[in-house]
């Protein structure tokens, strides 16, 4: 896309978005191709708690409806998400991404029209082991949750812990007392999961960091509901959207990416067009080019359709 088009892709940004944070547009990155087809962005890739889903954890139906007619135009789409497999089926019975999707914050890239499922970065057995340990030992922590790329367990049975969990997207795990059933479980783990209270979460992060030390990072995937998360080093949405894009025929400049949390930081950094919802994490905001000045998730139907659609797209 050359300098015009993207300034007048940018002012439709500006009409539907409204005013953006002073730390949201940097002038350094590089303008987005020409698309072809009926789309300025060939592909858009979204987080899903706080972004895509609403607060009833549903896609809206003005946002179902873009996205159908954004497909219609020529647009793809996939999802970049901390929840495991199982965990965004009900999603994917909303919507349908043709792109595949980046799973457990960039541990695993789901290819759903071949089938095949690739681990990025497994957590060291040990970074498993000293992260459990930690977790276990917080004052206030509702349930710890250890995921591979088709296992969730959990290591408590209690009324509370399940209702956290549920809270979660993670209902399926299988109980596991101390986390250590079976052994290979540390072996083929992608991501560990704690859930606290929110006002628990930084304190949290920093004891699991402090924890797992250089083997493993550790991020609050979930502002609202309080999810601390440790993965492998270097493994984070940007390198799952880029392992998944490749052999597209997808550059980083044809996408949009949409986020709120810490874990969205680098793909919204990472990709010349991300964009941060109202109520983004402060490392979130400061990352994203744009920030969407309406909190309500059926936004993003607007800027699919006034940004992302070419508005000579019939469809």
């Amino acid at each position: 896309m050359g300098s015009g088009r993207r300034f007048s892709s940018f002012a439709a940004v500006l009409m539907v978005l409204g005013p953006l944070t002073s730390t949201a547009c940097s002038t350094a990155r590089g303008p987005a191709r020409e698309s072809a087809g009926g789309v300025r962005f060939r592909a858009l890739y979204f987080d899903l708690d706080g972004t895509l889903l609403d607060r009833d954890g549903r896609v809206p139906d003005e946002t179902a409806s873009a996205l159908r007619r954004y497909r219609a135009c020529g647009g793809r789409f996939g999802l970049a998400t901390g929840r495991t497999r199982r965990q965004v089926a009900e999603v994917l019975a909303t919507v349908d991404p043709d792109l595949p999707l980046v799973l457990n914050n960039g541990a695993v890239v789901w290819n759903r029209g071949s089938g095949e499922t690739a681990v990025v970065a497994a957590l060291s057995p040990s970074a498993v082991s000293s992260g459990i340990r930690a977790a276990r030992k917080l004052p206030r922590v509702h349930a710890v949750l250890l995921h591979s790329s088709e296992v969730s367990l959990i290591d408590r049975n209690d009324e509370v812990s399940r209702r956290y969990v549920a809270s979660a997207n993670a209902a399926d795990a299988a109980y596991c007392d101390g986390l250590e059933c079976p052994r290979r479980s540390a072996e083929t783990a992608v991501k560990l999961q704690v859930l606290v209270p929110p006002e628990d979460a930084e304190g949290a992060r920093a004891v699991l960091q402090t924890a797992v030390g250089t083997e493993a990072r550790v991020v609050i995937t979930d502002i609202r509901s309080a999810s601390v998360e440790v993965v492998a080093l270097g493994v984070n949405k940007l390198t799952g959207i880029t392992k998944a894009v490749t052999g597209t025929g997808l550059a980083a400049e044809d996408l949009i990416v949409f986020g709120d949390g810490d874990n969205d930081t680098e793909m919204l950094n990472g990709i010349p067009v991300g964009v941060a919802m109202r109520h983004c994490s402060p490392r979130s905001c400061a990352a994203a080019l744009l920030m969407v000045a309406n909190d309500d998730a059926r936004v993003l139907a607007q800027v699919i359709e006034r940004v992302a659609v070419d508005p000579r797209c019939s469809k």
